[in-house]
């Protein structure tokens, strides 16, 4: 607790398990998994309820093998583009080979 306020993000151990709590039920998994608003996640990360996503005027980094399947929201026409990092090109996710306009 900082001045009276409630910490959102908690980092501690139980039985030498490391556990992530952010906000109430959620935490990381035996394996690794993380989860947001769930207690037991299911995949590597399980949100109970949404994300979002920066709009973004331009490509929000350079496409390479190392950013290869990031994701990003267009702020112009709100379309999801992955780095296709092969061809160090953002697609549109709809059909994954149509370059991004941002």
């Amino acid at each position: 607790m900082t001045n009276g306020v409630a910490s959102s993000l908690m980092v501690g151990f139980d039985s030498d398990v490391a556990t992530l709590f952010v906000g109430p039920g959620s935490g990381v998994g035996t394996y690794g998994q993380v989860g947001i608003a769930t207690s037991a996640p299911k995949a590597t990360l399980d949100v109970n309820g949404y994300i979002r996503l920066a709009k973004n005027a331009v490509a929000p980094l350079a496409c390479d093998a190392a950013h290869d399947g990031a994701i990003a929201l267009t702020s112009s026409t709100y379309r999801l583009c992955v780095c296709k990092g092969g061809t160090t090109t953002w697609v549109y996710t709809s059909d994954g080979a149509t370059a991004c306009t941002w």
